[in-house]
């Protein structure tokens, strides 16, 4: 059963078969699967795609690792709470999302988008950008950086109307944790025109890497109104050091 020899490296191929093979039943959650030996076999690839495979799937929860034993499909139910895109936090603020595409393409990324993505060096990249309103005021600009071979109907997908976030879950890839930065800066000519605001007001930069479990499935640059957000913290306990 020979993977396609295309763009899509073998170790993504091998890791959408394992999926598939989990969502027909095939491999039954807390079944063992073949070893990266009957599946290097099986699908005729190294023993090194093999296990690239599988580690990937261990770090998204997907599978998991027994000592001794072997791999095996996870009991525990992946279908957890997760992160939630810019559309749904401006539903929760009670506002019509909508959005507006300005780029979509395949790019070979910069070495910081690389090195975020833990991605190989000839690994592409799907680059979207895109505007979010909230009752069609300009609320924030995107840059988002999707590995290509993790989800390539992105590319030819409509993106428009739907969130990211909730087509990589729909692909097996849940968002499940982030590591953000933010930090107010003054927007440069082109984020001031697209956000329509003033050179002097006040943009909120928020760079963003994105994980399903370990695996790192989207780096973003964020840029929104400074006058538009607002950042929210549910409580937290403080730790006495006195």
């Amino acid at each position: 059963m020979k993977l396609k020899n295309n763009d899509i490296p073998l170790y993504y191929q091998l890791e959408n078969k394992i999926r598939e093979k989990i969502k027909q039943g095939e491999y039954r959650r807390g079944e063992k699967i073949p070893s990266e030996r009957k599946l290097s076999k099986i699908y005729e690839v190294s023993r090194m795609t093999a296990r690239k495979a599988l580690e990937n799937l261990v770090d998204e929860g997907v599978l998991e690792k027994r000592e001794r034993q072997g791999t095996f499909v996870s009991e525990i139910d992946s279908d957890i709470p997760s992160l939630v895109g810019i559309k749904e936090s401006i539903k929760a603020r009670g506002e019509e999302p909508s959005n507006e595409i300005i780029t979509k393409k395949l790019i070979n990324p910069k070495d910081e988008i690389k090195k975020e993505l833990s991605l190989m060096e000839d690994e592409e990249v799907i680059l979207i950008e895109r505007i979010n309103f909230a009752d069609e005021i300009p609320l924030g600009f995107e840059q988002s950086y999707i590995p290509y071979p993790i989800c390539p109907q992105l590319l030819e997908k409509e993106v428009t109307n739907e969130s990211i976030y909730q087509i990589l879950r729909e692909n097996g890839h849940t968002p499940t944790k982030a590591k953000d930065k933010m930090k107010a800066i003054l927007g440069e000519q082109r984020i001031i025109e697209l956000l329509d605001i003033e050179a002097d007001q006040p943009v909120l930069k928020n760079i963003r890497t994105t994980f399903s479990k370990e695996r790192a499935i989207v780096f973003s640059y964020n840029y929104y109104r400074g006058t538009e957000f607002t950042l929210e913290r549910t409580p937290f306990n403080l730790r006495n050091n006195n």
